[in-house]
């Protein structure tokens, strides 16, 4: 939905359609809803979205930059601003600087800390 939804993305005219505030709101999609809402119920957000093959950091801002553009913007709609103040910069993005690398392709146990 971001990703597709960026590439008509203009911060000036754009509206978050309904879809959006469900997510927010935790009730979209309908197979997973909790009612839990953003920065009320859910101080953190996972993303799905396959960013472990990307090689460089240039690489992973640009696949990103949907989340890192879009998402402080719909905070500003979507949140009071006694709870958060509005602010439209781009979210940053760190990336660990050495992953756990697994030496026995048998053993996952890594993986699963």
């Amino acid at each position: 939905m971001w990703v597709r939804d960026y590439k008509k993305y203009d911060p000036k005219t754009w509206e978050f359609s309904d879809t959006y505030k469900k997510v927010f709101n935790g009730n979209y999609p309908p197979e997973f809803s909790d009612n839990k809402k953003w920065l009320m119920d859910v101080d953190r957000l996972y993303l799905c979205h396959l960013i472990n093959v990307v090689p460089s950091n240039t690489d992973l801002l640009e696949e990103c930059r949907p989340f890192t553009k879009m998402i402080p913007l719909f905070l500003n709609e979507m949140v009071q601003e006694k709870l958060r103040k509005k602010n439209s910069q781009q979210f940053k993005i760190s990336r660990l600087k050495s992953v756990p690398k697994n030496e026995d392709p048998r053993d996952g146990g890594v993986y699963a800390l």
